[in-house]
């Protein structure tokens, strides 16, 4: 028998029985299932209802997806409160035909939303479900950024392969937490492979942090445009200012409620609220239904007992507080 007819291909197998005579080995695999990522979930929680008079922008990103050529990089700068979340976020719910986006939202008033860690597992995850690979378990801190680049390799050439393009979209990145030595920005790659697209956005200030190469095609001037502030979002937030205003002038309840959410950050279960404030939960539940959305926000949360409730999109002062003051009214 040659060498060529005693090969055995056990591709897919779970499990080897290998033997002879009276001896037997039984090899078994467990394999890890395939990755399933639920980031869109969180994406509809910040995304609006309907994205009003931002068809010039949607046909402008959609032609930069889809363009046979062209820079790999697009990087949205605005001022606050001009939309853009609401616009990049509608942008990854209807995405244009033959693209595949992956996404990750910077949100600094989510605990565990807004630096370099988060984006690594948020990222790597969708990756490995496009490719209908298992997430990795055996990388270290050391190697996940380079095997970060490596999935982004294979999951563009795997669009290409499928007729489509592969699309990153981070938004907020002036909102990463690890800016000041480890970010976001430097993470994402400096050659995209196979057609890959890039696109960004975040405020004029502050500006790209340091660790991001002098090279990196975020620093070249083309890639940048302005997006101008929607009037809907200006509109959305002089009303976010005057309810903020309402609840900081309003009842005992209503102040500690947007003390304790504010400070959690990644959001407090009504249980939690109660037992924070020494109130019953019904109380708790019926300051949140009559306090108006823009303030405080509910969306499912894993292993909490009931929806967690976050700051909303209210503005925030210089050092993070709703209204920018040292503290809230007693």
């Amino acid at each position: 028998m040659s060498a060529e007819e005693r090969r055995i291909d056990a591709h897919g197998a779970r499990a080897v029985q290998i033997g002879d005579g009276n001896v037997q080995v039984n090899v078994f695999a467990t394999a890890l299932p395939p990755a399933r990522s639920a980031y869109l979930h969180q994406v509809r929680a910040i995304a609006p209802e309907a994205l009003e008079d931002r068809e010039a922008e949607l046909a402008e990103l959609a032609d930069f997806c889809t363009r046979p050529e062209g820079d790999a990089y697009l990087w949205w700068r605005a001022t606050p409160w001009a939309g853009k979340t609401a616009l990049l976020s509608w942008f990854v719910l209807h995405p244009p035909p033959g693209t595949r986006i992956v996404s990750f939202f910077v949100t600094a008033r989510f605990a565990a939303q807004s630096d370099r860690e988060a984006f690594l597992d948020v990222v790597i995850e969708q990756v490995a479900a496009l490719l209908g690979e298992p997430v990795p378990s055996h990388w270290t801190a050391a190697t996940r950024t380079a095997h970060l680049w490596s999935l982004l390799d294979a999951a563009a050439h795997h669009c290409r392969r499928q007729g489509q393009r592969l699309v990153l979209v981070v938004d907020g990145i002036d909102e990463d937490l690890g800016a000041g030595s480890h970010s976001i920005a430097a993470l994402l790659p400096a050659r995209p492979a196979d057609g890959m697209r890039v696109v960004v956005s975040g405020r004029f200030s502050p500006s790209l942090p340091l660790d991001v190469p002098a090279k990196h095609p975020l620093r070249a001037p083309g890639v940048r445009r302005t997006l101008e502030a929607s009037p809907h979002a200006l509109g959305i937030r002089r009303e976010a200012s005057l309810e903020l205003g309402r609840l900081l002038r309003g009842s005992t309840a209503e102040r500690e409620l947007v003390g304790l959410v504010t400070a959690a950050g990644g959001g407090l279960s009504g249980r939690d609220l109660a037992e924070l404030t020494g109130r019953q939960e019904w109380e708790v539940d019926d300051c949140l239904r009559t306090a108006a959305g823009r303030t405080f926000t509910r969306r499912p949360a894993l292993g909490a007992s009931g929806p967690a409730t976050t700051a909303g999109d209210v503005p925030a002062g210089p050092r993070g507080t709703p209204g920018g003051g040292d503290a809230l009214p007693g």
